[in-house]
């Protein structure tokens, strides 16, 4: 199995245990991390000896706890490299059902109906279960969207974007959601379906869209779950608008060209 690896996870993230059970109880903590998703696949755990001194506990006992989780099929542990957390679900779609959405790119209308469905959840959740750390994570990507249309830099503004969804989704505290909209969210970051920044080329988008992260913001942010539902569902609805609208005048462009072909 190929190992993905993405950056180590922090110390931070564990805690010091006080069980009998030393080495079980270190791996349901980590379990539980995997679980909420927040130890990603391909994150690299921290150390023996990092984790045994967070822990509190012995380095043979962290060993345990970590054979424990690889019997359970949760991480990987490759000798001489460290312990890894692997892939824990499965893509979105198979690559033969990308192939086939790449060759139809209207499927896009689909994708974003189902979105439209489970960003009105998640928004509705997190306004309802959203902690303190998750408003200041929520409030901080709209001010880096804000400073990022601002400076006219699409490229920015679409890594926000995709972050500031993410953040929406895990302050739902809903497992299976957050799995889920994260296999979505990748499939969404690819050239699968329809670029983000093919949309901003349309005048005004940049700015509407930004207005319309502001309002799914301030409806979790205030704990108005109603406000939050709706402008997830809105902001959706305008982006299948705007997407409909780009490609019809990429439709436009080849058939010009088509028609007009430059003299050699």
């Amino acid at each position: 199995m190929p190992k993905i690896k993405l950056h180590q996870a922090s110390t931070d993230m564990f805690d010091a245990i006080e069980h009998e059970s030393l080495s079980h109880t270190a791996a349901t903590q980590i379990e539980r991390m995997i679980l909420e998703g927040i130890l990603k696949s391909g994150m690299s755990l921290p150390g023996e000896r990092d984790l045994a001194l967070r822990f509190e506990i012995s380095r043979p006992k962290v060993r345990e706890a970590l054979n424990e989780l690889e019997e359970n099929g949760l991480i990987q542990i490759v000798a001489g490299d460290g312990a890894f957390v692997t892939q824990l679900s499965a893509p979105a779609m198979s690559p033969g059902l990308i192939s086939l959405y790449t060759r139809h790119p209207n499927a896009i209308y689909d994708h974003l109906e189902y979105r439209s469905v489970q960003e009105g959840f998640a928004a509705r959740l997190a306004s309802e279960r959203g902690t303190k750390i998750d408003r200041e994570r929520i409030q901080t990507l709209v001010e880096q969207m804000k400073t990022a249309h601002e400076d006219n830099d699409h490229q920015l503004g679409s890594d926000l974007d995709s972050q500031f969804h993410m953040a929406i989704t895990n302050a739902s505290h809903n497992h299976t959601l957050i799995h889920m909209m994260t296999s979505l969210y990748a499939m969404s970051r690819s050239s699968v379906f329809f670029a983000r920044n093919e949309i901003l080329e349309i005048e005004e988008v940049s700015g509407s869209l930004l207005l319309q992260h502001e309002l799914i913001a301030e409806g979790v942010l205030s704990g108005d779950a109603d406000k939050a539902e709706q402008a997830s569902i809105d902001h959706i609805a305008y982006v299948r608008r705007s997407t409909i609208d780009a490609m019809a005048k990429r439709e436009r462009e080849i058939s010009a060209r088509k028609r007009y072909p430059k003299s050699d």
